[in-house]
């Protein structure tokens, strides 16, 4: 069985990846245009908002906040995070669960990296609650 160290660092890879995969798509067809002449465009957290922009810098965020959790762990700087860790985790597992969503519905279509990205968020969500104790402690050592 795989701990949930190692399922955490994972899932917060290919949320990473993820970033940069196609969530939604649309096309644009102008009026009196041949058909031949759609746009299709793709949209990803990375081109969703122009950069630097706080649109983006949010984007960022809710992509990499994973890895960056991840990092401070194995570094043995999360400490701060000790009593609160789940929560934490859950809410933000919340907020990027909302901002795919939000991104996915500016298309027409679904495109693979929306389920990319939420699975590998619902499966980082999964091991931090498989990882915790309920006293607040993690249950996360390898």
């Amino acid at each position: 069985m795989i701990p949930s160290p190692a399922i955490k660092r994972i899932a917060a890879l290919v949320l990473a990846v993820s970033f940069f995969l196609p969530l939604s798509q649309c096309s644009d067809k102008r009026e009196g245009a041949p058909q031949s002449h759609v746009q299709v465009y793709e949209i990803t957290a990375f081109t969703a908002y122009k950069w630097p922009s706080f649109g983006s810098t949010i984007a960022v965020f809710l992509f990499f906040w994973p890895i960056a959790l991840c990092s401070l762990e194995s570094l043995g700087l999360a400490g701060f995070l000790a009593q609160h860790k789940l929560k934490v985790e859950l809410v933000l597992t919340f907020l990027t669960l909302a901002g795919v969503v939000w991104l996915t519905l500016w298309g027409k279509s679904i495109r693979y990296g929306a389920f990319v990205a939420v699975g590998s968020i619902l499966a980082y969500a999964a091991a931090a609650v498989a990882g915790n104790d309920g006293s607040g402690n993690s249950n996360n050592s390898l």
